[in-house]
């Protein structure tokens, strides 16, 4: 997660519409590693959001808001709102672990702004933000 990435094609970067998903590639400035960004938003009366960066089948980390609680292997229940991080031991095609999105990022993040959750999820994993996209009004 420490390591500095980019897209790989800053331009095809288009945020997903409401009920669209999107896969964007992601490379590492300093090695070969290459990565894999996926978008989602959906919902007719209030934003479902989902970002999540993975390396090949290999999840790291996934973004979810207004999504369905989830419950930690250890029977902790959270809210909809929560971030999964991948945890050693707990295997490589899920993220059985999340974190309340309150703890992890504060209070002061608006959740009905996909593109404040956009750039708020790069720079948690050090994805620098293609210049075109900051400040970038979407449609609904």
């Amino acid at each position: 997660m420490n390591m500095q990435k980019r897209f790989a094609n800053p331009k095809s970067v288009v945020y997903p519409l409401n009920g669209d998903k999107k896969e964007f590639a992601v490379k590492s400035v300093i090695t070969k590693d290459n990565f894999f960004f996926n978008c989602e938003r959906s919902g007719k009366i209030e934003l479902k959001f989902k970002n999540q960066l993975r390396q090949k089948d290999f999840l790291l980390a996934r973004l979810d808001i207004n999504g369905p609680n989830h419950t930690n292997p250890d029977g902790v229940t959270l809210s909809r709102n929560h971030i999964h991080i991948y945890k050693e031991g707990y295997g490589y095609d899920r993220l059985p672990w999340a974190y309340e999105f309150l703890d992890v990022f504060g209070n002061n993040i608006d959740l009905e702004n996909p593109m404040s959750l956009f750039d708020l999820f790069c720079n948690y994993c050090n994805i620098e933000l293609p210049s075109m996209l900051q400040g970038v009004v979407l449609d609904a």
